[in-house]
């Protein structure tokens, strides 16, 4: 089986400094299907789990967008929080992933960040190739 890459973000935006918010958005359980190639195709049922972990992860599979409400205190980050929608522009980053694919053969995988603060993000993202069975790091370009 070809590698198939499940892609865990984590989030090390501009400084350290860090503080979870305690309502938790919560990804609805779902059954995720991807391209492999023209006879193979990698299924896996996900649950109920949050998008934004304490300890500054954030996991995502492709076909998800999520939106992250930063609260900022000159460049370090004081809150930050998964949510529904987006409500204040301002100060939401829109996170998505997708699988690029071609008659059923997989092409690609791509995370884009649409940043709406006048700084760089800093952020390492993780893959977990099917083959490996552990996570490694990835290349990101901005």
């Amino acid at each position: 089986m070809k590698n198939v890459f499940l892609f865990i973000t984590t989030l090390l935006s501009c400084q350290i400094l860090f503080a979870q918010d305690t309502s938790v958005l919560k990804r609805a359980p779902y059954r995720l299907v991807l391209a492999v190639d023209k006879e193979t195709t990698f299924e896996e049922q996900i649950n109920e789990t949050p998008y934004l972990y304490p300890n500054r992860s954030m996991q995502m599979y492709p076909g998800e967008t999520v939106f992250l409400e930063v609260e900022l205190s000159g460049t370090d980050i004081v809150s930050m929080k998964a949510v529904k929608e987006i409500t204040k522009i301002s100060s939401t980053l829109t996170l998505k992933f997708v699988q690029n694919a071609e008659n059923g053969i997989h092409k690609s995988m791509m995370l884009t960040v649409q940043n709406p603060f006048p700084l760089q993000l800093e952020y390492q993202a993780m893959i977990f190739p099917f083959k490996a069975k552990k996570f490694v790091n990835t290349d990101v370009y901005p």
